[in-house]
């Protein structure tokens, strides 16, 4: 009996050192996840880039404890006096369109310059003239809208015009 007793202490005693780790290891990432809540997922791609279709999907994947990417946010401004449109955030080397309304409306213009126009960062500048800009001397403003293809970054922005005065 005494033996009997003994095998079932060094058993408890190994299936606690086994359990050990077990119950260290961590189960998830709760916190990763939770990112994905209340639209969340929308904020975020997985490692490869590819968005996800929904929140269980992102919630899924991330309580894996798989790496969340933020989506970059893009920002476009006017440069009135110095006549250029730039951009941050765009799609690295990669080709734009840029398209202008004016106010009061309901003429514009629409920019698409040849090759890549981000750079290696996603940025971009281009260069505008006035005369594009203030076509009418009662434009106040423009709403411009950049989008860059194939990567699907869109922005749009109202800017204050400063013509005819």
């Amino acid at each position: 009996m005494r033996r009997v007793m003994l095998m079932l202490s060094a058993l408890g005693m190994v299936v606690g050192l086994l359990a050990a780790p077990v119950a260290a290891a961590p189960g998830g990432n709760a916190a990763n996840a939770a990112k994905c809540e209340e639209s969340g997922y929308l904020d975020y791609t997985d490692a490869q880039g590819n968005p996800f279709k929904n929140e269980g999907q992102c919630t899924s994947y991330a309580a894996k404890g798989e790496q969340l990417v933020p989506v970059p946010t893009a920002d476009i401004s006017l440069d009135q006096a110095a006549g250029t449109i730039s951009g941050t955030g765009f799609t690295p080397n990669n080709g734009i369109r840029i398209i202008g309304v004016f106010t009061p409306g309901p003429s514009g213009f629409s920019l698409s310059p040849a090759g890549p126009a981000t750079d290696a960062t996603g940025a971009f500048t281009i260069q505008v003239s006035q005369t594009l800009l203030c076509r009418d001397p009662s434009t106040t403003s423009v709403q411009l809208t950049v989008t860059d293809d194939p990567g699907g970054v869109r922005v749009t922005e109202s800017f204050p015009l400063t013509c005819g005065i």
